[in-house]
């Protein structure tokens, strides 16, 4: 064994299998994935996506993909309504009104969505037939969505309350 091969971390790939010891080079008997080829961006959710067994975890995972996308966008327009509201000049007697739309659709929209996520996500993955026969897309998918309806809520909220404060203060 020469000293390149001996630094060089242990071979994982995206699906959890180890297939240390097998052939430097080979394929991944799991997934299929060459050893040496670069994953992608998204390619262990897809492959969660791929290997669940369970359209009830599918759909959950979908509406917190959602909720993550309403998140970024409803942050996206707290900060516009800071900018808006900040900059000099007169913009008339109800332009403050605008600061109220994030929080009400964080309340209307975001906070539903991630409530229906996170009672079908759990539902889904108990009765995913693939995560209790040792498969674990269903539970890598379970995994993302708890991250996304968590952070989603979670950096939203935050930034719609920072927000908030800048503008009354």
């Amino acid at each position: 064994m020469t000293m390149a091969n001996s630094t060089r971390l242990p071979f994982q790939c995206h699906c959890g299998y180890d297939p240390t010891g097998l052939d430097p080079e080979g394929i991944c008997p799991e997934c299929g994935r060459r050893k040496g080829q670069r994953k992608g961006r998204f390619s262990a959710p897809l492959w969660s996506w791929r290997h669940c067994g369970s359209w009830c975890l599918r759909v959950g995972f979908l509406c917190s993909v959602l909720t993550l996308v309403l998140a970024v966008l409803n942050s996206a327009l707290s900060i516009y309504c800071v900018a808006y509201l900040s900059s000099g000049g007169f913009k008339g007697g109800t332009a403050g009104f605008i600061i109220i739309y994030p929080p009400v659709i964080w309340v209307i929209v975001q906070l539903p969505l991630a409530i229906i996520s996170a009672i079908i996500v759990p539902i889904g993955a108990c009765r995913s037939r693939k995560l209790n026969a040792g498969n674990h897309g269903g539970a890598m998918l379970f995994s993302y969505s708890v991250a996304f309806v968590v952070l989603g809520l979670v950096g939203s909220f935050v930034v719609i309350l920072v927000s908030t404060l800048l503008i009354l203060s």
